[in-house]
This record gives structure tokens, C-alpha cells and sequence, in this order.
């Protein structure tokens, strides 16, 4: 089987460039959606509090997030370019009890 032509290659000649390479295969992985653990009640979503960085992230929001189905989040518009493009990123998602099915966190 021959290699894919269309992939990327990486040489990197010194540690500097080692770093970037890898900063940039790490980003290249990223996602904008994400499976949450349980399922949020539809009407229910924005009862939630949902965080990057510790930067409270609007609901519904063209640059915020959105729930696609009732356990998978997506990040929208400034909120999807922070993750894709931030060297750190921490997202957090909490619900109230009455807000959510599923396993209890």
C-alpha cells in the first residue's frame, strides 16, 4: 500500500520547529463538537453554564454554543475559533439536576 500523497509531511531540523510541528498536528485534531456524558432536556439547554478558560460561553449564541442533539454540543462562530486556534483549552459544561437524563456527574 503506498503512502497517502495528500498528507502533510513533517522534517523538523531543529527543537523549534519540532514544537510547531507538533502544535500543529495537536490542532489539526481538534473538534467543535463534542459528546457530552449524559442528555440534556430539549428547551432545557440553556439552564446550563458552559465555559472556556473560565470565559462563560452564551447559549444560542451565533459565536457561542449550540446543542445539536440532546448529548452533543457544538461551538459556534469566536467560541469554535478559540478552541481550534487557543494552545490551551479547557471547556467545562454544567447542568442543573432538572435540566438533564443520564448519568448523575
Amino acid at each position: 500500500m503506498s503512502p497517502n500523497t495528500c498528507a502533510r509531511r513533517y522534517n523538523p531540523q531543529n527543537k523549534q520547529e519540532l514544537i510547531d510541528d507538533m502544535t500543529d498536528i495537536i490542532l489539526g485534531q481538534r473538534t467543535c463538537v463534542f459528546t457530552l456524558d449524559g442528555a440534556v432536556i430539549p428547551g432545557k439547554e440553556c439552564d446550563g453554564e458552559v465555559q472556556i478558560n473560565g470565559v462563560v460561553i452564551p447559549c444560542n449564541d451565533p459565536d457561542g454554543w449550540q446543542l445539536n442533539s440532546s448529548s452533543e454540543i457544538e461551538f459556534v462562530g469566536a467560541a469554535c475559533d478559540t478552541i481550534m486556534n487557543e494552545p490551551q483549552v479547557d471547556i467545562t459544561a454544567s447542568f442543573p439536576c432538572d435540566s438533564i437524563v443520564g448519568p448523575p456527574n
